[in-house]
C-alpha cells in the first residue's frame, strides 16, 4: 500500500510536476483583489467599532474612512449560515474580490471596507457579474466612487 506517491501536490498558482518543475500561474491570480489591498482579520475590529453601515442586493458594505495604513484596504465575510460548504464559501470570497476589483479599476479609494454576504441560506453563489453591480451600487452609497 503506497501512502505517498512520487508526484508532488498542487500549489495556489498551478502545480508541480513530478520533476519538481513549476508549472505556468493560473490566470487567477491576475483577476483577484491583491494582498496589499485586503483588510487583515485583525483590522475587522476597528471597523465595527467605528464603521457606518450601507445594505445592498448580497452584501452588508461596513466602512470607515481610512488612515494611513488602512486606506483603501476591503474585505470579505462569508458565514457558515449564508454557505455550509467551505468551497462555496471560498467561491463567495473570490468572486467577491473579482467583482470589487472591477468596480475598483483605475481608482484608489481613501476609505476602509469590509463586504459581509448577508443573505441566510443563499441557493447558489452569485455570479461575479452580479456581485459586481451589487458592489458597484454599494460604493456610490457609500460615496466612495
Amino acid at each position: 500500500m503506497v501512502f505517498w506517491s512520487a508526484r508532488r501536490p498542487m500549489e495556489a498558482e498551478g502545480r508541480f510536476s513530478s520533476e519538481g518543475e513549476r508549472a505556468a500561474p493560473s490566470s487567477r491570480s491576475n483577476t483577484v483583489l491583491p494582498k496589499s489591498r485586503r483588510l487583515r482579520r485583525k483590522d475587522f475590529t476597528k471597523l465595527f467599532d467605528r464603521g457606518r453601515t450601507a445594505r445592498g442586493r448580497y452584501f452588508i458594505f461596513k466602512y470607515a474612512d481610512g488612515t494611513d495604513d488602512l486606506s483603501g484596504r476591503f474585505g470579505f465575510s462569508v458565514s457558515k449560515k449564508v454557505f455550509k460548504r467551505a468551497v462555496d464559501r471560498n467561491k463567495a470570497r473570490r468572486r467577491g474580490y473579482t467583482a470589487l476589483r472591477m468596480a475598483l479599476e483605475g481608482r484608489e479609494p481613501r476609505p476602509f471596507g469590509l463586504f459581509i454576504l448577508n443573505n441566510n441560506k443563499m441557493p447558489r453563489v452569485p455570479e461575479t457579474a452580479e456581485m459586481a453591480e451589487d458592489l458597484t451600487s454599494l460604493l456610490h452609497q457609500a460615496h466612495i466612487v
